[in-house]
């Protein structure tokens, strides 16, 4: 049985996590004035699939950052250090996937899913009724990043695949 090297922890590999970070960052930031539009999810899961877990560093940099930009309010903070991740995870399960209508079908249903994910503070401060109003409250919100996210997903994940194939991580 091999033991699985573990990969140092490099100036080239900080590099790489700062770059993504600040790429989620400024994207994000440069579409926040179109309420539920955003190119993280499409992001994250294309450094997901390119970068592997190192992308975990970024979104935790980029959480913490907005914290310090908006406030480390808990009913919003606290969901963007799960919902991040849990994105990671199911990206990085479908990493070997080519199709973009894939991609950009699982960044819709993502999109959908992510009121219902940040009302979970709600859930736990406020019982089941306060959690299902603000899931429902946001369905129309969800409905726009549903939406955007597909299109985005659609019309980006080839060109920023292939760009991203020219890097060399090792």
């Amino acid at each position: 049985m091999t033991t699985k090297q573990k990969r140092p922890f490099t100036a080239k590999r900080a590099t790489y996590i700062a770059a993504m970070t600040a790429i989620i960052l400024v994207s994000k930031e440069a579409l926040s004035s179109i309420a539920n539009v955003e190119p993280v999810t499409l992001l994250v899961c294309l450094f997901t699939v390119h970068f592997g877990f190192d992308t975990l560093y970024a979104i935790y940099v980029f959480a913490l950052v907005e914290g310090m930009i908006y406030g480390f309010h808990p009913l919003w903070w606290i969901p963007y250090l799960y919902v991040w991740t849990i994105l990671s995870l199911i990206a990085h399960a479908f990493r070997k996937e080519t199709s973009p209508l894939l991609w950009a079908g699982l960044m819709g249903i993502y999109g959908l899913c992510f009121g219902f994910l940040c009302s979970m503070p709600y859930f736990a401060i406020g019982q089941w009724s306060m959690g299902f109003t603000y899931f429902v409250s946001g369905l129309g919100f969800d409905l726009v990043h549903c939406v955007a996210n597909f299109c985005i997903g659609l019309f980006l994940w080839i060109p920023l695949t292939r760009a991203l194939s020219h890097i060399s991580y090792e």
